[in-house]
Parts: structure tokens; sequence; C-alpha cells
């Protein structure tokens, strides 16, 4: 007997074969997995791991088109979407550290207390962590528009020097 091919599987197998900007109906991959169009929450469940496996196996990622479906993202956008996956990290990262703060310790056994302030200080580490990288990444966008700005620069002046070079030689 052979064994029934994943929803994610033949989902990515559709993706693969569509171009960047190329867009998909939720009603064609409804169709695509024999669902119906009252099935549409089944569709979203397969999606999480089609768009990883998407990610791991064809390096292309995809965005959802609210009521419409989903579209093949293009090279170029892959770092703003990575960019917006970071902020809600940082956000879910923030919330679970507001969430275990606002715990009363004093209604914990020693345990639960012990690993509740171990986890606050996990989470506490996380986010500076995080802060600390985005600071980082900030001071790196910087040097490197500085360094292009001074590759631009350098560029002129040798531009400069090749067309005087040219008016005395002749």
């Amino acid at each position: 007997m052979t064994r029934p091919i994943a929803r994610w599987r033949i989902v990515v197998d559709r993706l693969g074969e569509m171009e960047p900007d190329e867009t998909i109906s939720h009603h064609e991959l409804l169709a695509l997995l024999g669902l119906d169009e009252d099935d549409l929450y089944k569709l979203y469940g397969v999606m999480p791991k089609a768009r990883r496996e998407l990610w791991e196996q064809l390096g292309r990622s995809i965005a959802a088109i609210p009521g419409v479906g989903y579209r093949i993202v293009r090279a170029q956008e892959h770092l703003k979407q990575g960019a917006r996956y970071e902020q809600t990290a940082k956000r879910r990262v923030n919330d679970a550290l507001a969430v275990v703060s606002a715990t009363h310790l004093d209604e914990l056994t020693d345990a639960e207390r012990e690993f509740a302030l171990k986890v606050m200080t996990g989470y506490s580490m996380l986010e500076r962590a995080m802060e600390s990288n985005a600071r980082r990444t900030a001071e790196h966008d910087d040097l490197i528009a500085s360094l292009r700005q001074s590759n631009n620069d350098l560029s002129q002046r040798v531009d400069r020097l090749e067309a005087m070079t040219d008016k005395t030689s002749t």
C-alpha cells in the first residue's frame, strides 16, 4: 500500500514550479489538495510547514495575500521579510518576559519560584542579546554606507586624475 503524500509536500511542489511575483489563489491550492472551500483552515494549517520547507529546500519564500492566496517573494524581499520576523520575535520575547515577570512568586513553591526566576533570567538575556544584535547591525549598516561613500569619492578622484592625465598627455 502506498503512503499518501503529505499536504505540505503537494503545496511545496506546486510553489516550487512558480516564479517570483507569481501568485496562487487559496482556491487553486484547495483544489490541488482536494479540499472544499470550507476547508480553508486546513490549508492554513499546512502553510507553516510548507513555508519552512520552501526556505530550506528551494531557497524561496512566500507572502500571504489576505483573502486571495500567496505570492512567491522576490529574492530582494527576503531581507525585509526576515526583518519583519525579527520584529515579531522581539515583541514575543518582550511579551514572554512581561508575562513571566508578572508571576506572583509568593504563590509558587520553592522549586517553581526557582524555575520562574531562571526563565525570567533567560528571557531577559535573550532580550538583551537581541537589542545588542540590532545595535551591531545598525553600526554595520552605517559602516557599509560610509565605505560606499568613500569608494564613490575615490572613484570620482581617480576619474578626475585620469581626465587630467589625458589632457596633459595630448
